[in-house]
């Protein structure tokens, strides 16, 4: 398996991740009424997780790819951290583990 197949799999999988924290935003907007995250933000992760993935492919050599891939992680970052604290911490019985840290380290408000 050669570099560039390396590249695209991690930027693949960057892909993944953001869609993993836009499902879990989905979730728990599903469960509380004033949800702690916003979906439409971790749709626009994939979107930029997914054209970076595509340019990595592309045009390896090319940083822009890389940079949308890392813009794109860390919104979904921002997206699932905050859907995974305000949950874990406000509405979970007993509280999720971490959930507070994650719920400070995510924060953007």
């Amino acid at each position: 398996m050669g570099s560039r197949s390396i590249r695209t799999g991690a930027a693949v999988a960057a892909t993944l991740f953001c869609a993993a924290a836009v499902g879990l935003s989905a979730w728990v907007d599903a469960r509380v009424a004033e949800p702690p995250a916003s979906t439409l933000s971790g749709v626009y992760a994939v979107l930029y997780a997914a054209t970076g993935a595509l340019l990595v492919r592309l045009r390896p050599r090319n940083a822009i790819g890389w940079l949308f891939v890392l813009t794109g992680l860390l919104q979904a970052l921002s997206v699932g951290g905050g859907a995974y604290g305000g949950y874990g911490v406000d509405v979970a019985d007993p509280e999720w583990p971490l959930a507070r840290v994650v719920a400070q380290a995510t924060s953007t408000v």
